[in-house]
């Protein structure tokens, strides 16, 4: 009975012990590699900087690397000394194994891991249509010296539809992963690609677990997205508040100064076009502004006295904003003003409703908003 006590107790003893938790270990196959290259895994900050964190070396084209345990997803890099190209992988803990060949790393395999498993087969399926973009790029150059403008046609619908595919697999994995580094991957492409509206794409951000939020990745995109949504000027989109020094240098706000109709008009003293265009905003503004239109006239000048003449010589009694930066001005680079006159329409609330009217368009647009 003792014995048999004894054996109990010792096999409690040992079920007690914890398990070894398994870090970031990365083993693999180089083929084509020289005994002695060094592989350097490394990690990129938010600058975009790549800075290695741990090393080995390769022998009969082998390598086994262990690093510390991950307590946050990112991605990692693995670069050679001698060797160009990279093998870019997620940092999870796992055994990650790798089989790859000199000169062709970007047809790597990757093994093991549940983050890398989601994010080879995503690699995979962008990397394959990419091919594919390329060859229509080659034979497109061809249509071109040969004057061939069918060809280039055709392969111009070809190439739309591949974009639109790449697109599509971007949408699966920002809306299917919300656990994965993938979905903040996928959206970042997806922003880089201007082809949804940052509150879409903050949509499939907000859904995502917490701890990928929290990420560095994750953060990073979730911080770019925030200043896309405050600083995007498409239609539907609401603006953000703003302000800016007025002819005494006291600041005005938009939001305290929107009627029914604003319209943010983007101008300066040496703008010829902006000059013609004045006397014609000045008349909508008289025949309107007693049924709720507001003009905010910011100026892209630099020198104050020219401002304040050409203000009072076109008759514009309205808000004028100007930090007098000429083409740095702060509100002009948030709106993307590249040319001037240029016109933004806002409802009470602040949403961009028409950009760029003038003439007897302007007016049109404000009678048919004003009846």
């Amino acid at each position: 009975m003792k014995k048999a006590i004894g054996l109990l107790a010792a096999l409690a003893v040992f079920s007690c012990e914890p398990k070894e938790e398994v870090g970031f270990e990365i083993s693999g196959t180089l083929k084509g590699f020289d005994d002695g290259e060094t592989l350097y895994v490394n990690q990129v900050s938010n600058s975009g900087r790549m800075a290695p964190i741990d090393s080995t070396t390769i022998k009969g084209e082998k390598f086994n690397i262990s690093l510390p345990k991950v307590a946050s997803s990112d991605y990692s890099i693995l670069s050679f000394g001698s060797t160009r190209g990279n093998i870019l992988l997620l940092s999870e803990n796992a055994k990650i194994e790798i089989e790859a060949e000199k000169g062709k790393l970007e047809d790597r395999t990757v093994k093991g891991g549940e983050q890398n498993q989601i994010f080879t087969t995503f690699y995979e399926s962008v990397k394959g249509i990419a091919k594919q973009q390329e060859s229509l790029a080659k034979q497109n150059q061809e249509a071109v010296k040969s004057a061939n403008y069918q060809e280039q046609v055709r392969l111009a619908k070809l190439n739309d539809s591949l974009q639109q595919i790449q697109k599509d697999i971007r949408l699966k994995y920002a809306k299917n992963e919300p656990q994965s580094l993938v979905n903040v991957m996928a959206i970042a492409e997806l922003m880089n690609m201007n082809v949804l509206k940052p509150k879409e794409l903050n949509s499939f951000y907000e859904a995502l677990d917490a701890n990928i939020r929290e990420s560095r990745l994750g953060k990073l995109v979730g911080d770019n997205l925030e200043t896309a949504i405050s600083s995007s000027t498409e239609i539907g989109d609401e603006v953000a508040d703003f302000f800016g020094p007025n002819t005494e240098g006291e600041p005005t706000y938009l939001k305290k100064n929107l009627g029914k109709l604003t319209l943010l008009d983007f101008w300066a003293s040496w703008c010829k076009p902006c000059r013609y265009e004045n006397p014609n905003v000045v008349r909508v503004y008289n025949k309107y502004h007693d049924k709720g239109l507001e003009i905010i006239s910011i100026s892209l000048d630099r020198d104050k006295a020219k401002w304040i003449k050409a203000i009072e010589d076109d008759k514009m009694n309205w808000k004028h904003i100007s930090n007098l930066k000429f083409w740095q001005e702060p509100i002009a680079k948030k709106f993307g003003v590249r040319s001037i006159p240029a016109t933004f329409l806002l409802d009470e609330n602040g949403v961009i409703i028409a950009k760029n009217l003038r003439g007897q368009a302007l007016e049109d647009k404000i009678a048919e908003l004003l009846k």
